[in-house]
Order: structure tokens, then C-alpha cells, then sequence
């Protein structure tokens, strides 16, 4: 005699899809309640403030002072041409100084290309 034993675990998905197809409904599960936790409150944090758009440096040179202009000065005001206009706009005037990058630009012609970018913003 050969003795065979099966043991099949169902989930609770298969067990109502069983008792459907069968007519039973299935014996209603107890439910469980749990305690009411305590609602944590937290501050409410303050959006960052916006600024308003800043205007772009118009750099005053006076003619007496040869004065020097950074390549930080000089990256603003280029900054605020290309905004003003169109980066093309700024290229030709580098090329008509022979030069690619602000940072070229001899400390003796810069207020030239200073007066120059400030023109084209306007």
C-alpha cells in the first residue's frame, strides 16, 4: 500500500476565486483595528523669496582714468549685452577686436570694448 500526502497552501486570492466557482462565500474575516496614532504637525517651512531680475552693470569709464576691468567686470557686461541682444551680435564685435573669448581682450582696449558692448545693450 503506497499512502500519498498533499498539503497545497492557498493564498487568499486563490481561496475566492475557489469559492467562487463553487457558490460558497467565504466566512468573514475578523477585523482588526488598530489604535489612532497621534497626527504629527510640522512647522510649515517658508518658500525662498524671488529676486526680481537685475539690470545689467552699465560700467562708467572716465577718460582721464585708464581704469582696470576685470574678466569677472567683463563677463557681466557681456552677460547683459547677449541678454539685451543676440549672442551673434557680441561675436562680431569680438571679431572686430581679433578675439574669441572676453578673456583675450588686452587690458589697454577693454574699456573700448566696454563702451562698445554697453552701446549695443542699449
Amino acid at each position: 500500500m503506497i499512502e500519498i500526502k498533499v498539503t497545497i497552501d492557498a493564498s487568499e486570492n486563490l481561496l475566492a476565486a475557489i469559492n467562487t466557482l463553487t457558490g460558497k462565500r467565504p466566512a468573514p474575516r475578523p477585523v482588526e483595528t488598530k489604535p489612532a496614532r497621534p497626527v504629527e504637525t510640522k512647522p510649515a517651512i517658508a518658500a525662498p523669496e524671488t529676486k526680481a531680475p537685475e539690470e545689467a552693470p552699465v560700467v562708467e569709464l572716465a577718460p582721464d582714468e585708464p581704469e582696470q576691468i576685470s574678466d569677472e567686470q567683463l563677463r557681466q557686461i557681456i552677460k547683459g549685452a547677449r541678454d539685451k541682444t543676440t549672442p551673434a551680435a557680441v561675436r562680431e564685435i569680438f571679431a572686430e577686436f581679433g578675439i574669441k573669448t572676453s578673456i583675450e581682450c588686452p587690458m589697454e582696449r577693454r574699456p573700448e570694448l566696454v563702451e562698445r558692448l554697453n552701446k549695443l545693450a542699449s
